[in-house]
């Protein structure tokens, strides 16, 4: 939730471009949610949905209540439908003249759908071609670096297969944001008494975390909206990954490796204060991300 914040403030303010936005799990009120979220900031792009069933155990309450009140106040009918996620990525790699930067805050099973796509009437492409032609490269949140193991690698035998098979097949640059990144930096703690008007303050109650959440998914979202590395705030390690079949991860440090993971370069202090300072969406912090 709050990463996708962070993305939908970069769009707003015309930092970034969204382009399209697809779910990694079939929950029942997964897309109504995404879509709430979007309307809510003035974000219109297709959304898309998993081609196969993907339902991990343990269904987020927030994603009820905030479709909910996205239908009470009139920024979704409640009916809409969605596309699938490879059809609608496919035709957002063909209508676009520059490459794209793919972002994985979720499980990576729809980003393998996608890249596993034959050539169809969108594009004569294969999803691997279409990658390579039109994606920069893959920013993923996932895994825990030099190694270990995290939930959007090891959650499900569909999340450790598309795991195993990203690192393997993936024809671009990945840049991985490790569990460790965002594991001491808690945030979302200054949207506390918001839940009325905030869809993330409601969204951190409901899951239990008002008083702040790590940051994962924000601190890969960091990243890959800003304009360089160390305006990040981050190092790097350049190598390969690999997966087990257990979901566990392995990176080996080469120089010269396409891949890395992000080491951070910037105190958790100063990445607290820049990510609840957007989320007020009231004042750019000192240090301006998107510069």
């Amino acid at each position: 939730m709050v990463g996708f914040e962070i993305a939908k403030y970069a769009h707003y303010k015309n930092k970034i471009r969204i382009r399209c936005v697809g779910l990694s799990t079939t929950l029942a009120h997964g897309a109504g949610c995404v879509d709430t979220l979007l309307h809510e900031s003035g974000v219109v792009v297709p959304i898309g949905v998993p081609l196969v069933s993907h339902v991990p155990s343990g269904t987020p309450p927030y994603q009820t209540a905030i479709r909910a009140r996205g239908i009470a106040q009139g920024l979704i009918t409640g009916s809409e439908t969605y596309s699938d996620a490879v059809s609608v990525f496919r035709q957002a790699f063909v209508d676009t003249a520059t490459k794209m930067s793919l972002i994985d805050i979720g499980y990576p099973t729809t980003i393998v759908e996608i890249l596993q796509s034959a050539a169809d009437g969108i594009s004569p492409l294969t999803g691997v071609e279409l990658m390579l032609a039109k994606c920069r490269r893959v920013v993923v949140m996932g895994g825990a670096y030099p190694s270990g193991s995290e939930n959007n690698f090891n959650r499900t035998a569909q999340a450790i297969t598309a795991a195993r098979t990203l690192v393997g097949i993936c024809p671009v640059p990945i840049v991985y944001n490790g569990y460790e990144i965002g594991e001491l930096i808690s945030t979302g703690d200054n949207l506390i008494g918001q839940e009325a008007t905030n869809l993330v303050a409601l969204a951190l109650q409901l899951s239990g975390a008002a008083t702040g959440r790590p940051s994962w998914d924000p601190m890969a979202m960091l990243y890959a909206i800003a304009p360089s590395l160390t305006a990040a705030g981050f190092t790097r390690i350049r190598g390969k990954n690999a997966v087990d079949a257990l979901g566990a991860n392995t990176f080996t440090a080469n120089v010269n490796g396409r891949d890395m993971y992000l080491v951070k370069a910037s105190s958790d202090a100063t990445f607290k204060t820049i990510i609840n300072t957007l989320l007020q969406r009231s004042a750019w912090p000192t240090y301006d991300p998107f510069a």
